[in-house]
Formats: structure tokens, sequence, C-alpha cells
């Protein structure tokens, strides 16, 4: 696809909005620590990073769209202090433009589009929660006839991908544990450890302090 130019990825679920249930209540107080950036958002920059590189710069917005959520067991409302909209523009350490929108209390989806040079792939999941650890992944590839990019007859053409590779959740916890004995036993590095995790939480902080100064965050 020639030198990656940009990618845009969005991340969005009915969860952590104005309507949750009692098991999920936690989720909507930041003093807890899970929140919509942490977990939507912290496995969906994970993925970013993962394919493209980690980030070099950002500047990100936090806003709380929300102020109280509906708790469905009870019929009362809980106050919520967490951010619904997440926004965060920045540069990847190859030079690459990111632009992420996660967000809460809407109809779920989940989409990064990678554009090159040559070409763009689209990354999406099918009957999404805006959890992309949950699977149900699909590739697409776009095409350009005659590779002619002002062709106004663009589509996308899904790559298929082995079922063993995109069974859901079961499947890739299944194959995270083996890979995790392989590198016991053979002293090698191919699952994420724990420096991968306080990488990952860097970033997250980067994001936070970003939006708390309004500056733009070198990491």
């Amino acid at each position: 696809m020639g030198n990656i130019i940009s990618c845009n990825m969005q991340v969005a679920t009915q969860g952590k909005g104005a309507v949750t249930d009692e098991k999920s209540r936690y989720l909507l107080n930041e003093a807890n620590g899970a929140t919509l950036l942490s977990i939507n958002g912290g496995h969906s920059l994970d993925v970013l990073c993962y394919i493209l590189g980690d980030f070099q710069e950002l500047s990100a917005t936090m806003n709380v769209h929300y102020t109280e959520a509906f708790v469905q067991e009870t019929g009362k409302t809980t106050v919520k202090n967490t951010a619904d909209q997440i926004l965060i523009q920045g540069t990847l350490i190859n030079g690459t433009s990111a632009s992420v929108h996660i967000q809460g209390g809407v109809y779920p989806s989940f989409q990064l589009e990678i554009r090159g040079e040559k070409r763009a792939y689209r990354l999406t999941q099918k009957n999404s929660y805006g959890h992309v650890q949950f699977g149900n992944l699909i590739i697409e590839k776009m095409i350009h006839p005659n590779n002619l990019f002002n062709s106004k007859d663009v589509f996308y053409e899904e790559i298929k991908i082995p079922s063993e590779l995109n069974n859901g959740a079961l499947s890739y916890v299944d194959q995270a544990y083996t890979m995790l004995a392989k590198d016991i036993f053979a002293c090698t590095k191919q699952i994420p450890d724990f420096n991968d995790a306080v990488k990952l939480h860097q970033l997250l902080v980067a994001v936070q302090k970003s939006a708390k100064t309004g500056k733009r965050i070198q990491i």
C-alpha cells in the first residue's frame, strides 16, 4: 500500500452512557479506574498501535455528555462523571497522522481505516458491541479500478480470514494461553507482557493529561 499516510478509528458503544445496569454501575465513577477510555479505548488503541506503531505525540479532548445514568434494575438515576466523548489526534512514530473518536451511549460500532499512498484497508466488526477484543472482525481492501485514484467506482473487497484466527473471545484466550505456554518453556516472547501493558497505560495517561491541560503531549 506504499507509505502509510493516515488512519482513522471510530469506537462506539451503547454502554457507559445514559443507561446502565447495577453490575456496570461502577464504570461510571472515574475514581474506580475502569472507564470508557481504559476499557473500550484501551483495547482499541492497543490494536491501532500494534498494527501501525506507537504514538509520538497527541492532543486530546474528553467530554462528559451524560452526567447521570438510568439504572435499569432500580429505575433510579446514578451520578456519572466519566467521559463518554474522547477525541484524539496525533502523529505516530512512523509519521502517520492518526485520528481517533471513542464514544459511549450511542449505537455501537468499530471501524479502523488505514490509508496508504497506493491502497487503503478497513477493519470493522460484525454485530459490534464496541469491544474490538470480542472478535467477529472483517478486513477489507479498497479497490481502485485500473489503479486510478480519481475513479468514482472505488469499492471495498473483503479479505477472507481463517475461522480459527477469528473465532471470538474464547478462541483468542485459548490462543493467548497457548502462546504463553510456548514462551515459558521455550524462553521466547510472542505474547504481550507487563512492559507492553505499562506502555499502553502511559498512552492512556497522556490522553488524560492532554485533555486536562489542553496541551499537546510528547510521548
